[in-house]
């Protein structure tokens, strides 16, 4: 093996890269860890929704209970203990109902019922092993029609609604896919179905607002939305075409008879939810942005870059080993490539370690896309610092001085840059109302390799702070001439100088 790769060699086996990457796998772990057990969508299949439904009888009252889970699949055995608040003139009287859901997941039963009056059905819920699936909720029935639907203690990303007009009594659910609990897919559910029911034709759209605009039986114009799909049985599952860029928004369903392909048509029932999507890359993000990005990347670049050749260089070890045909260029070379190259690697270990334990917890894997943001970002920003340190090496020639230059640019680059850049907008009194200032902002974060994550994850979200990214300037242009700056210049401008000092 030549001088150049046994070099690369030593650094990707030092013992300083081994505890780099244990200490990446830690962090990311227990991050991970964190998100995982404090998720909303935690385990889907421990979860019960529970859709009520009340039907006037004459004499009778019938409630029908039906349970799926966090999937969409019918939940059997679950134990259901139930209460039917009778308000009458007299006062109010109980019913107490208790019963287990069958294998198909439903729960029947029927009281007496007067028309005259009005009830409240509160439900209790509990599974097989008697534990509590946290989830209470409330319909009202008078008239003969359900309403008031109410939960309370529901996982909110299962953005559970009702909706009763024309006769129409449907359930919304959004549940996830059994492969990937990150994929939404949303589940419409009509109590009132029967063989003779006319297919109802689906429409839908998203708004930055909840659509207040469409009731049924108004008229929809079909150019403003999108169709789907037809509803022909009592469930009806789909998967909206929605992605990282639709968070936040609201998604607006819309169930129309008539013609598909008419211009007009009018809506017998309108539902809106909030998407929110669900991968676990978003909520990892966010849970290591402010310690993993701003302070451990960036002392993993300093110290990896300190430790394998700043030390070496100021200390005079590098001019006694060299030997030609080792240069100081060669010598730089090997040093800094097996420097990034650890950096690749403990970085792509961590992720996946932190991937399989929020598979573990969530049910859904990180995305492709997320994964290799992350891990884009946090590889540039790492090999960034590390560059910047090669760099002051070339005229800083005491040890110490190199390692508290490092340590400088580890507070006026991280903790300390949103201050920095917010002083300097206030000065140039620009006020933060305006586009001009995100631009700003997003300018001066570009001077800093620790918010090069920040960038990344704005332009694969879209957003940046309230407005879209693209509006600010955050394209795919802008993010790859940033990362390459940061990759590729302080490095080598370092390798220039050592070049002409062989």
């Amino acid at each position: 093996m030549n001088g150049f790769l046994y070099d690369i060699k030593r650094t990707l086996t030092g013992k300083f890269t081994i505890i780099i990457v244990i200490l990446l796998v830690l962090i990311t772990g227990l991050t991970a860890y964190s998100v995982g057990v404090t998720s909303n969508s935690s385990t889907p299949g421990s979860v019960a929704i529970v859709m009520p439904y009340m039907n006037d009888t004459g004499h009778n009252l019938t409630i029908s209970d039906y349970a799926i889970n966090g999937y969409g699949a019918p939940v059997s055995g679950l134990k259901i203990s139930s209460q039917l608040e009778n308000f009458t003139g007299n006062g109010t009287t109980y019913v107490h109902i208790k019963g287990t859901t069958g294998s198909n997941g439903y729960f029947n039963t029927t009281v007496p019922y007067n028309s005259s009056t009005n009830y409240n059905y509160n439900i209790y819920l509990s599974y097989n092993d008697g534990s509590s699936v946290g989830l209470r909720m409330g319909v009202g029935f008078s008239n003969g029609h359900m309403s008031n639907y109410s939960e309370c203690c529901i996982q909110q990303s299962y953005s559970i609604s009702y909706s009763h007009s024309n006769g129409y009594s449907l359930y919304t659910a959004n549940v996830r896919e059994k492969g990937d609990g990150s994929a939404i897919k949303t589940m419409i559910f009509n109590r009132n179905y029967t063989s003779s029911t006319a297919p109802l034709h689906l429409y839908y759209n998203t708004s930055s607002t909840f659509n207040t605009n469409v009731y049924p039986n108004s008229n929809l114009n079909t150019k403003n939305v999108t169709g789907y799909g037809t509803m022909k049985s009592a469930e009806y599952t789909v998967i909206l075409p929605l992605s990282i860029r639709n968070n936040g928004e609201y998604v607006n369903l819309y169930l129309a008879n008539g013609t598909s392909g008419s211009t007009n048509v009018a809506p017998v029932a309108f539902t809106s939810f909030l998407y929110v999507d669900n991968n676990p890359g978003i909520a990892l993000q966010g849970a290591l942005v402010t310690f993993f990005g701003v302070l451990f990347v960036p002392i993993l670049g300093i110290f990896s870059a300190y430790f394998y050749y700043s030390k070496d260089r100021a200390s005079g070890i590098i001019e006694s080993v060299i030997v030609r045909p080792i240069t100081k260029g060669k010598l730089f070379l090997s040093r800094f490539i097996g420097t990034s190259v650890s950096f690749l690697a403990g970085i792509i270990i961590a992720l996946a370690v932190a991937d399989i334990i929020l598979e573990h917890y969530t049910g859904a894997f990180i995305s492709a896309g997320f994964f290799t943001e992350m891990l884009a970002g946090y590889l540039i920003e790492a090999i960034a610092f590390a560059g910047i340190i090669y760099l002051a090496s070339q005229f800083i020639k005491s040890q110490g001085a190199v390692l508290g230059t490092g340590i400088g640019l580890l507070f006026a680059l991280g903790f300390m840059w949103q201050v920095i850049s917010g002083a300097l907008l206030f000065l140039l009194k620009i006020k933060s109302t305006t586009s001009v200032y995100s631009k700003d902002s997003l300018i001066l974060n570009a001077f800093s390799p620790s918010y090069f994550p920040y960038i990344l994850a704005d332009y694969y979200k879209n957003a940046f702070g309230t407005v879209t990214a693209a509006s600010v300037g955050i394209n795919i242009y802008s993010v790859i001439i940033i990362g390459i700056v940061w990759l590729l210049v302080p490095a080598g401008i370092a390798f220039y100088f050592t070049r002409k000092r062989d």
